[in-house]
């Protein structure tokens, strides 16, 4: 789970990513959601996107700008089951069970599909 600001990013391992307006905590709204290939283990925001540990699909970037439904802008295909993420700058860091780690340029979310955009495995 992920606050910012007024909003909080929702995780539900087989349902996927829910953000919701929490502003007024008494009444919570469900302002989007978009469900997984995968088991959705963490949530990172970084600006408009969503980066999240997506287990067997490894990571998933969704596009949040719009707070509609989020279309899958991205997906970076890693060696292991990623169940944790951490971002610094432009590098997504995976930990991956059984697989040790990856570093994944993020910058161009659509171009990490294949690992071409700088996939580091260690």
């Amino acid at each position: 789970m992920v606050a910012s600001g007024s909003l909080v990013l929702v995780l539900d391992r087989v349902g996927g990513l829910e953000i919701v307006d929490v502003a007024n905590p008494l009444d919570p709204r469900l302002l989007a959601g978009m469900n997984t290939p995968g088991y959705a283990w963490e949530v990172y925001l970084a600006g408009d996107h969503c980066l999240i540990a997506d287990e067997y699909f490894g990571l998933q970037i969704l596009d949040a700008s719009s707070l509609q439904p989020a279309p899958i802008a991205g997906t970076a295909n890693t060696s292991g089951q990623v169940q944790g993420i951490d971002v610094v700058n432009r590098h997504a860091y995976t930990a991956e069970r059984l697989a040790g780690f990856s570093v994944i340029d993020v910058s161009v979310p659509s171009c990490s599909g294949s690992g071409q955009c700088g996939r580091h495995a260690g």
